[in-house]
């Protein structure tokens, strides 16, 4: 009767014009006779860690499914603290690849496996 699945962000709903915008935390993408597929996504004002200080400002959210039936969602959904604290990532994201468009496949090691 009921899917969740997560983390497909605002980000990827830009060039998902068939699915609803990301902006709530969460989306109910089919709603049919046989049942929901809901779409979670707990990241608000993703993306977090980005070099830019382009955001999509959207909410996070959760669900809570209670008994008897666990059938009937209860979205919560919340926004990011701001100004936003000074994080301290581990990586530096400026020099991270975070999509496919900057993916450079010619670029890397194609070479086999002698096993």
């Amino acid at each position: 009767k009921l899917i969740i699945r997560s983390h497909e962000g605002p980000d990827a709903r830009d060039k998902r014009h068939d699915l609803l915008a990301m902006d709530s935390g969460y989306t109910i993408d089919h709603h049919v006779a046989c049942g929901k597929l809901i779409t979670l996504f707990s990241a608000p004002d993703y993306p977090q860690f980005q070099a830019s200080v382009d955001r999509y400002n959207n909410s996070g959210a959760y669900i809570v499914l209670s008994p008897p039936d666990f059938a009937t969602p209860d979205f919560h959904t919340f926004q990011a603290v701001k100004p936003r604290p000074k994080a301290h990532p581990y990586y530096d994201f400026e020099d991270v690849i975070d999509s496919d468009e900057e993916l450079n496949l010619g670029a890397m090691d194609t070479g086999t496996s002698s096993s």
